[in-house]
């Protein structure tokens, strides 16, 4: 089973929870400061009452010093070999594959191999005799050709079973045979150039030691449903597809007029050196317009009877909705105290406001856009409320007013913001 493994620390032990200490906060030792990913590609084995995933990743990569997996990011596809004890993961944010050994009870212990591939693999398939793979590479509109002959002569022959792999060898790196394009990209040259800067890892302009791009918490424009502790305090990461455009300011607490403005903040924090002004212009672009929504499963173009009086009691003066949210793919553009506030997040400004020698304020929020209810849970700003039910459970007074609703009614309301 493919999975994302949550990494809390600097050490690799999995966190407890969806908290992290925020990215850019801690560093290895070959290179302090640089980000930590909180997520990693890793791969565990099922069983009715157990599953197994490695904690520490021993391997290290020759040229950075660091663990091996770190040339991995973004994860998109697994296929196991037809005739090997191997899996191969095709990792969209590095252009690469890891291939590891399924013949070992922890698969993470000792990758076996990286094939260097096109622009943002997103499937792998075999030749009948196994001796070749064939990369779909997304981005480059292409296929790549593997030779795994290299990978193939470390099956160990005297194992019980055919096609064991050896338990530890120095990893290899393959390279494509060929890689040919089956197509041309029918996006723009800005887009392109954007959708590179969002996609790719290797980029010191966006992280430090090309640990983190767009898309490690983004992919495809999603979220990584973590929530990070930044210096404002907890904030989940925000889905951006389709749901950007005439939407500012930007970032939870709104102090961000322009979308690019938001995008440098965000860079400095990974420890990026930062893109030069047509880049810049360039990402903006593909967040604003290259970016897909998921298909809405609650919408097929006509309300349903229960969303018509959904959407009713949204325009409702009463109700609220619509005042801040306007027409729901809007926003009023203010900052609200809807009670959301943590503990923590009131202390911090209390220290805040004694280091400034100002009286505290309130801990209030930017109004978000609704767009994309469908796909963007959990919510509120630090997922405290799995579905949007709770959401109107927990702001029933202060985030417009909807304690005076049945539950009939609050359904509706909410089969209505599903469809936006």
């Amino acid at each position: 089973m493919l999975q994302s493994a949550e990494m809390g620390s600097v050490n690799g032990q999995p966190s407890k929870s969806s908290v992290n200490n925020g990215y850019g906060s801690a560093g290895e030792s070959c290179d302090p400061g640089a980000p930590i990913r909180p997520i990693e590609v890793s791969v565990s084995s099922l069983g009715e009452n157990v599953s197994k995933q490695s904690a520490q990743f021993t391997v290290a990569d020759s040229e950075t010093g660091r663990a091996f997996l770190t040339r991995f990011d973004q994860p998109s596809d697994v296929n196991h070999h037809p005739t090997a004890s191997l899996a191969f993961v095709t990792n969209y944010g590095t252009d690469n594959v890891l291939v590891l050994n399924t013949g070992r009870k922890d698969v993470m212990e000792f990758p076996l191999a990286e094939l260097k591939v096109g622009q943002a693999p997103k499937a792998i398939a075999f030749s009948a005799d196994g001796t070749r793979a064939f990369v779909l590479n997304q981005h480059g509109f292409s296929v790549s050709e593997v030779d795994l002959a290299p990978l193939l002569k470390l099956v160990v022959k005297k194992y019980p079973k055919p096609g064991i792999m050896p338990p530890q060898t120095e990893p290899l790196t393959l390279k494509a045979a060929q890689t040919v394009a089956f197509a041309q990209d029918p996006n723009s040259q800005v887009l392109r150039t954007g959708r590179r800067i969002f996609t790719f890892t290797g980029n010191d302009k966006i992280s430090k030691s090309q640990r983190f791009a767009c898309a490690s918490c983004h992919l495809e424009g999603t979220d990584d449903k973590m929530v990070w502790f930044v210096s404002d305090g907890p904030r989940q990461t925000p889905s951006l597809a389709g749901r950007l455009l005439g939407t500012g300011p930007f970032n939870w607490s709104g102090t961000e007029k322009e979308l690019q403005g938001n995008m440098g903040q965000t860079i400095k924090r990974m420890g990026g050196t930062g893109l030069a002004k047509d880049e810049l212009a360039a990402l903006e672009q593909f967040m604003l317009h290259g970016l897909v929504a998921p298909p809405n499963p609650h919408f097929d173009g006509k309300l349903s009877e229960a969303q018509a009086r959904g959407k009713a009691l949204f325009n409702d003066p009463v109700v609220g909705c619509s005042s801040c949210h306007v027409q729901g793919h809007g926003t009023d553009g203010l900052n609200w105290n809807v009670g959301t506030a943590t503990a923590e997040e009131k202390l911090m400004e209390q220290f805040r406001a004694v280091a400034a020698n100002e009286k505290p304020r309130e801990v209030t929020f930017n109004t978000p856009s609704l767009r994309g209810l469908h796909y963007t849970g959990p919510f509120l700003h630090d997922e405290r409320a799995k579905t949007l039910m709770e959401v109107l459970l927990a702001t029933s007074t202060t985030m417009g007013k909807t304690s005076h609703l049945v539950k009939s009614e609050k359904e509706d309301l909410v089969a209505y913001l599903l469809t936006l």
